[in-house]
């Protein structure tokens, strides 16, 4: 019976420590062949005419283009920005979108084009219809690190 009782204890107290480990963090997992995407931003029009593009990659890849100037960077995304986009384009994905033009004249018009497992989506909004199309958050994420990378490629 006490051979019962000290297995038991000792069963006990391995379960307790194996509790004390340490927690670990590992890096964020590689795109699998399921969850890969390709986003391209083609930023046109306004009363100036500008030509921005701007394109990702899951794998965390930025290139950027100032068509006019002839501007353009390669960068590694940032791990947020990457996480953010992530999360974006899933977003993007699953919604709803009106992806409209309206008749402005002088609006920059948005292309926006994501590839992923699930296929190819295009999206075309301007100014007026932009908040509508269910990207902005996109874009607008987009647009902010295609202008860092370019202020920085003198």
């Amino acid at each position: 019976m006490q051979r019962g009782i000290r297995l038991f204890l000792l069963a006990l107290i391995g379960l307790a420590l194996s509790g004390c480990g340490s927690v670990r963090s590992f890096p964020p997992p590689v795109p699998t062949a399921d969850d890969w995407w390709e986003v391209r931003l083609t930023q046109t029009g306004g009363f100036v005419g500008v030509h921005l593009v701007v394109e990702a990659s899951s794998g965390g890849e930025l290139s950027v283009e100032d068509v006019r100037s002839g501007r353009s960077a390669r960068r590694q995304l940032p791990q947020a920005a990457l996480e953010s986009l992530d999360q974006l384009i899933a977003q993007a994905l699953g919604a709803n979108r009106d992806g409209n033009l309206s008749p402005c004249a002088d609006c920059f018009v948005y292309e926006l084009e994501i590839t992923s497992a699930e296929g190819v989506m295009r999206l075309q909004a301007d100014d007026a219809t932009l908040e509508s199309s269910g990207a902005l958050q996109l874009i607008e994420l987009l647009k902010q690190v295609r202008d860092q990378a370019l202020q920085t490629s003198y």
